[in-house]
């Protein structure tokens, strides 16, 4: 490949928030870039419902549902494969240097890893494999967060598995201006129990650190890199960010005060990224 690309999968954020983004922060990453961006609207010809876990493999593989059969996590996507390969391990098997980062469906490990930068799986994943090995201890801690804030985000923390980050964090490329961070947010959740909802978005954070270390030091020349945090903030305060759009609101004040900048400050999140 003479170009290299970057997959950022920013994964089911509408043109709707990009576009408030843009308005609300004119000095933006995003909203400079925007003008210069082609967008591409798609069709998703899929026989089930529209969602990540099924429409992404169709991404990846460039074929619908109906023919890739993938639609839940943990499935064993090995059978599909052979007809239908995930687009990193076509760009591997023809000598593409390749990096993956949490992608869906990117678990097990491939069995040759001789053309992979890095590939770091999703956080679905039982078990916690990486190449190269030494990005273990991120993938332990990513779980294990995961795990425990499923639905709702919780307050307990995996000091064994965050101990392990910790020891390792200069060699995973954690910087010193995210550790700053996070004691920020351990903080503001003693003052404002509420403030645990942006964890999910601390992960992206940690994750995309570990991600750029892997990109400057490798220069692969495909990588992905997927993220859900703006998703599951939209998922769980589109009602406070958006009030008009519910011609019956039964949310209280107090609820939307709360909480009305929590989609808002994931974007900001990605901003950071871009």
């Amino acid at each position: 490949m003479s170009r290299k690309l970057i997959v950022y999968e920013l994964n089911e954020v509408p043109f709707r928030v990009l576009d408030e983004t843009c308005k609300d922060r004119s000095s933006s990453s995003l909203a400079r870039r925007m003008p210069e961006c082609a967008q591409y609207e798609t069709l998703a010809e899929e026989d089930v419902e529209l969602v990540p876990w099924v429409t992404w493999p169709s991404v990846h593989r460039g074929v619908p549902h109906a023919r890739h059969g993938i639609g839940h996590f943990g499935q064993d996507t090995a059978p599909i494969d052979g007809e239908y390969p995930p687009i990193w391990e076509i760009l591997a098997s023809h000598g593409v240097r390749t990096g993956v980062f949490a992608s869906l469906h990117s678990y097990p490990l491939p069995a040759s890893l001789d053309a992979y930068a890095f590939y770091v799986p999703d956080v679905f994943a039982p078990s916690a494999e990486t190449h190269p090995a030494r990005l273990r201890p991120f993938q332990e801690f990513n779980l294990s967060m995961s795990r425990e804030s499923g639905r709702n985000v919780s307050t307990r923390v995996d000091w064994h598995a965050a101990g392990r980050l910790l020891a390792q964090a200069p060699r995973l490329g954690l910087r010193i201006a995210t550790f700053a961070e996070l004691a920020g947010q351990l903080a503001a959740e003693r003052r404002n129990r509420f403030r645990r909802v942006r964890r999910r978005t601390y992960q992206n954070v940690i994750g995309f650190d570990v991600f750029m270390k892997q990109l400057r030091a490798t220069k692969p020349a495909f990588s992905t890199f997927f993220t859900n945090h703006v998703a599951s903030s939209m998922h769980r305060y589109w009602a406070a960010a958006f009030p008009g759009d519910y011609e019956d609101f039964v949310y209280p004040d107090d609820w939307v005060e709360r909480f009305h900048e929590e989609i808002g400050f994931s974007m900001q999140k990605f901003d950071e990224d871009l």
